[in-house]
């Protein structure tokens, strides 16, 4: 929670009173917290959730902002790691079952064989199983600004089923200035809570809070008078407090009212329009004298710091500002004490009030603001390199993401181009097609660059739709002779290529790959070579010429260990053991196997982990070792079955045959299905394969 943890609470104890025993209880599950900006939202929502960790609720905080708007990739992604946490806190409690299901369900929701709606449902109903609190924060951020529907349509979808079919021990808080019109009408225990302004007794309370206005206030250097016309003018809303009562400290009351008397506010007008008005005149007030306390030197770091959405240490401030690191700290200090900046007192991390960014940035000229940006996406990428993502509390899409939103914002394309590669390659790998597409849609807006349209093409051939894949290859492929990029006409050369061969149009797959293999090899582009070998060979491996396909395998392999690609690795073994089975070299067969298993385990790759199970219990099998094989077709079984992959049935059918094979019993099958996953839970199938192939 970006802004949680402001000071001026005061006002909303009773909401939190009135809230938080009906959500401990159950009588409340769903809490949509509305209000204007500034009004107190994430602060409310971080007490309640503070307050509900101490009643062993464990909090999926997750913020959305334009620069990184919430996703079902980040959502599955904050999922996996809080189930991964309740998994460790069960095993230490000695609840082996229940940590070993949740773990296994934390590297599923990242396969990319489901869909993102089936994860999303699978992580919905872990939540009523357990005890979680899903806090989702600034969720405006992805609402259409006309009529407020959600704008990503996976969110869309979730957000309707967690309001459906939230239930059980669970809860979640979503705080937003608008409700989304996607379901205005709520089920019994959700609840609208909307935040409006402090009473003038509340505002009067909070000045009066700093020893110097409440001292202004009694002597009567500040008259009531015009603390009411203060009131009356901004409002009982946090966003303003705590600069007012700093400006109240120096500010002569004479000034002051001759600057309220000038302020004009429309008898009629829109909340959010009146908010606009309003927000102008406290700039023209209170900020800009705020502002004007402090030393020019100051006032400039103060503004490329705001190039920030997210908390930072001020290592990061430094970083933008130029500021010495020893000296950042006292500057801090003023910001704070002029209420443009707080400390989170949980760890030494500082943020900027987003209210005041826009205005802070508008000090800045378009070069300066460009450098800071570029600054800034260079400082999250260093600690990014450095794996120091626990200092900002951030995880590493997110990290990224916000990165990206730098570069961007400094025209920096290449660098942006970079690290949406990075996180394009991690959303392809979890299924995330809409994500891929998204991001790299965005870029297109800036530039027409051949790199993202090949990354669409990706996702599209990566989810059978041919024809716009090719569409997006050949859009690649122009742009790319147009501006002469050699890499990308190899990555569009390539994915036109595999778009044949998985039509069976061999001749023409293969001439192609030997097109994307010269330009891999003049530019020195190792990745794609391997992958083009790895290709070739497995045309090779289709048309049933094993000596020809061994040969390209060992090639791309050789390069594969050398670039530490060990995915690829796994996955030449894998068809480097195919051709040793058919060859009835089933020895070196089951080698092959279980080192591209251990692979495939490490990685979290769940599809193929089951895939080389399946053909593990086929080599025992023609080895005649009958029942110790149908454990482990039953284990592959038991894996696919539990991520939904498409194959499941086929696999229960394979297995069905072995065991009518076997003269099983219904009772015998069962029983052994049983066996098969006490085993996998206890060592991950690993007893199994000794069993079967004790020589390994």
């Amino acid at each position: 929670m970006k802004e949680g943890y402001a000071e001026h609470f005061v006002g909303r104890r009773r909401e939190q009173q009135r809230l938080l025993p009906a959500l401990q209880s159950g009588d409340l599950q769903l809490l949509l917290i509305t209000g204007l900006g500034g009004s107190g939202k994430s602060t409310l929502a971080t007490r309640l959730a503070r307050k509900l960790e101490t009643y062993g609720f464990m909090p999926i905080p997750l913020s959305s902002s334009k620069e990184n708007p919430l996703s079902s990739a980040r959502l599955l992604q904050a999922f996996g790691e809080a189930f991964r946490k309740a998994a460790r806190k069960h095993k230490s409690r000695g609840n082996a079952q229940k940590a070993e299901e949740l773990a296994i369900l934390a590297e599923d929701l990242g396969n990319a064989r489901q869909s993102v709606e089936g994860r999303l449902h699978d992580a919905l109903s872990a939540l009523n199983d357990g005890q979680f609190l899903l806090l989702l924060d600034n969720f405006e951020s992805i609402l259409d600004e006309v009529d407020l529907h959600i704008l990503d349509p996976e969110i869309a979808s979730f957000y309707r089923y967690l309001l459906e079919n939230l239930s059980g021990s669970s809860r979640a808080i979503i705080t937003t200035r608008y409700p989304p019109s996607d379901m205005p009408n709520l089920p019994p225990k959700a609840r609208r809570e909307d935040l409006s302004d402090f009473s003038q007794s509340s505002f009067l309370k909070i000045l009066q809070r700093d020893p110097e206005v409440e001292r202004r206030i009694r002597s009567g250097a500040l008259p009531h008078s015009l603390m009411t016309k203060l009131y009356q003018t901004f409002g009982g809303t946090p966003r303003f407090l705590l600069q007012i009562r700093e400006a109240l400290k120096k500010m002569d009351a004479k000034a002051l009212k001759v600057e309220l008397e000038q302020v004009k506010l429309p008898d009629t007008a829109p909340a959010g329009e009146l908010q606009k008005i309003r927000d102008k005149y406290f700039q023209d007030i209170i900020t800009d004298r705020l502002y004007s306390y402090l030393p020019p030197e100051s006032q400039k770091a103060l503004c490329q710091a705001a190039v920030f959405a997210i908390p930072v240490t001020l290592e990061g401030f430094s970083a933008v500002s130029g500021v010495l690191h020893e000296s950042i700290s006292a500057l801090a200090g003023e910001w704070a004490d002029r209420a443009f900046v707080y400390r989170n007192p949980e760890r030494p991390i500082w943020i900027v009030y987003g209210l005041l960014r826009p205005w802070l940035l508008s000090k800045l000229s378009t070069e300066e603001r460009k450098k800071a940006h570029k600054r800034a996406g260079d400082f999250l990428m260093k600690i990014e390199q450095e794996k120091r993502l626990s200092e900002i509390g951030l995880s590493w899409a997110d990290c990224l993401m916000e990165a990206r939103s730098q570069y961007l914002q400094a025209g920096e394309m290449d660098q942006a181009r970079s690290v949406t590669d990075r996180l394009s390659i991690q959303f392809l790998i979890r299924g995330f097609y809409d994500g891929v597409r998204h991001l790299n849609s965005e870029l297109l807006q800036y530039e027409e660059h051949p790199s993202p349209m090949s990354w669409i093409g990706r996702t599209y051939r990566e989810q059978g739709d041919y024809p716009s894949a090719q569409s997006w290859y050949q859009r690649c492929l122009n742009a790319s002779s147009l501006s002469n990029v050699r890499k990308e006409e190899s990555v569009a050369l390539h994915g036109l290529a595999m778009i044949h061969s998985m039509r069976g149009e061999y001749k023409l797959a293969c001439d192609m790959f030997k097109k994307v293999l010269k330009i891999t090899q003049q530019i020195h582009d190792l990745s794609g070579e391997g992958a083009c070998w790895h290709a070739l060979a497995t045309i090779d491996l289709k048309k049933g010429d094993y000596r020809a396909a061994h040969k390209k395998f060992k090639k791309g392999m050789k390069i594969l260990q050398q670039i530490g690609d060990v995915q690829g690795e796994a996955s030449t073994l894998h068809n480097l053991s195919v051709i040793d089975f058919r060859q009835s070299n089933y020895r070196s067969a089951s080698e092959k196997l279980v080192k591209s298993l251990k692979i495939y385990q490490q990685i979290g790759d769940r599809a193929n982990e089951g895939s080389a199970f399946h053909q593990l219990g086929i080599v025992s099998s023609k080895r005649g070792h009958l029942r110790e094989g149908i454990r482990l077709v039953a284990t592959c079984y038991l894996i696919i079955n539990s991520i939904g992959h498409e194959k499941r049935q086929l696999s229960f059918e394979s297995l069905c045959q072995m065991a009518s094979d076997l003269d099983y019993s219904k009772e015998s099958f069962e029983a052994m299905l049983k066996e098969v996953s006490d085993s996998y839970a206890k060592d991950r199938g690993w007893s199994l394969i000794r069993a079967a192939f004790p020589e390994i």
